[in-house]
């Protein structure tokens, strides 16, 4: 490892160790201090031995700063690529620790592209274990589902990590599922009274679309947080005649179109 690489490890590690604004290491080779600011982080590498006489001030005729994650101006041009990012819901996990009859967990991976355009894929599990409590009727199923899509931001400073956004998704997944009906009365043999309807095995399939609106915020550095709402719609629905899909993984309850939303925790890569 390079002295370079090393000072400049220590500089971050104290720098998040700490809690402190900025730290500064320096020796009769190099001194390196980094600072954290509200737009990034500032690096700044310069010479050891004017650093150590001038104190905290380095000689800018032999130092260079480099700063992480600051914002690039309209007026600047913007790189093609600019990074990728991966989230995790976190609204998923909370209803999966609250024991609701559905959850649906997902992670995403997204490419920026001119900082406005980022492609996405997102894939999850989806898992139903509702039991109606007028009907006594238990819907189970558990399968993956993926989607695929594009957002826009409507951003004029880039780099910044805060986004307002815009965007599409195509959805799809193939799940069995399993419906339990201790009510079920026949319609042949009527005078039977309610029977026992215990059917597993059922497959389906659905696709669909997703029109999302979502806002992200830098928390540190390469972490932040963000949410979307997303109005869908079912594009097609395929089931077993015996009983409709009560939740399809990925999109939701079954039926016509409905409105969701995530709360993610993203991390810049």
């Amino acid at each position: 490892m390079s002295r370079y690489t090393f000072a400049l490890l220590l500089s971050l590690a104290l720098l998040a160790v700490g809690r402190t604004a900025a730290a500064r290491v320096a020796n009769d080779t190099l001194a390196v201090a980094v600072e954290e600011t509200p737009d990034g982080i500032a690096v700044e590498i310069a010479d050891g031995k004017a650093a150590k006489a001038q104190g905290a001030k380095a000689d800018t005729a032999r130092s260079r700063r480099v700063r992480i994650g600051v914002p690039i101006e309209p007026d600047q041009p913007v790189p093609l690529y600019t990074g990728i990012s991966l989230s995790l819901d976190l609204a998923g996990l909370g209803m999966m620790v609250a024991g609701t009859g559905w959850h649906q967990i997902d992670v995403a991976a997204t490419v920026g592209l001119k900082d406005k355009y980022f492609p996405v894929v997102e894939f999850g599990l989806g898992r139903a274990d509702y039991t109606s409590e007028e009907m006594l009727k238990t819907y189970r199923t558990n399968a993956p589902y993926w989607r695929f899509g594009v957002d826009m931001t409507f951003n004029k400073r880039h780099m910044t990590g805060n986004r307002v956004f815009a965007g599409v998704r195509y959805g799809v997944t193939t799940f069995a599922y399993s419906l339990a009906d201790p009510t079920f009365f026949d319609p042949v043999w009527t005078g039977r009274g309610p029977q026992t309807l215990d059917r597993s095995g059922m497959r389906g399939r659905a696709q669909w679309g997703e029109l999302v609106f979502g806002i992200q915020t830098r928390m540190w550095w390469r972490v932040r947080l963000g949410w979307t709402a997303r109005y869908k719609f079912l594009f097609a629905q395929h089931e077993d005649a015996a009983s409709r899909a009560w939740y399809i993984p990925g999109y939701g309850k079954g039926g016509g179109s409905s409105l969701g939303g995530t709360f993610v925790l993203i991390f810049d890569i």
